[in-house]
């Protein structure tokens, strides 16, 4: 607004700026407490040392770090977009992880340089070696299972989305695996890998897998409601 001879502003509104190198500086509401029981780590648990490697190793890693960053910083959003953005990183991961023992029964050949997605979760659950719960037959089926939803979701060609139980899980397993290969960056996985191998999280899968009498079998497939 300004005067009828435009040589005074009367009034100026705030505009709100952002681009690609600021960050929201606005108040934003404290977390829940619940929200705040299963943190990825807690402060003392990275140290000094933590910080230091995220901060150096941040350049490295970020093909990993940004696309789960964008979903799990996010409110009310979209399963399928966490699964999206949680298997991008995992290929970036698995690609700077490299080769792991045993990756030959994801079909990977020594010196193959375009390597599957299937391969590359499994390279990530090699490095994070979890016990995922018994209803889950192995780090190949689990990878394999993975990816099929995964690309389920992505190539219209697949035909219908998968099935909401095979989204929730896959969903689960994705934001934890993301988070502890995260702590792996800030060099804290031995602190703190020991904690996740009992958590709430891993709790909650296999309390999904039972509850719908659900199996994941060593070849990736699903067997839903079978004994």
């Amino acid at each position: 607004m300004r005067s009828l001879d435009g040589s005074r502003a009367a009034h100026s509104s705030l505009v709100e700026f952002l681009s690609a190198e600021t960050i929201r500086e606005r108040r934003s509401d404290i977390p829940a407490t619940r929200k705040l029981m299963h943190p990825i780590a807690e402060l003392e648990e990275i140290g000094v040392e933590g910080l230091e490697a995220w901060s150096l190793n941040y350049d490295e890693w970020e093909r990993f770090i940004l696309p789960s960053v964008n979903v799990l910083g996010r409110k009310d959003g979209l399963i399928e977009d966490s699964i999206i953005s949680t298997c991008m990183s995992m290929e970036a991961a698995g690609v700077k992880i490299g080769s792991v023992e045993g990756e030959g029964c994801m079909g990977v050949k020594n010196g193959q340089r375009n390597i599957p997605i299937a391969a590359c979760i499994y390279r990530c659950l090699k490095l994070i070696d979890v016990k995922w719960p018994d209803r889950i037959c192995g780090y190949e089926g689990l990878a394999k299972s993975i990816a099929d939803v995964y690309n389920s979701i992505k190539h219209a060609d697949r035909g219908a989305f998968p099935d909401g139980l095979k989204v929730r899980v896959v969903w689960k397993v994705n934001e934890i695996i993301v988070r502890m290969l995260a702590v792996h960056i800030a060099g804290a996985g031995d602190r703190v890998f020991p904690r996740y191998r009992n958590s709430m999280e891993l709790f909650s899968v296999a309390q999904l897998l039972s509850s719908y009498n659900c199996r994941i079998v060593s070849d990736g497939t699903w067997e839903i409601g079978e004994d």
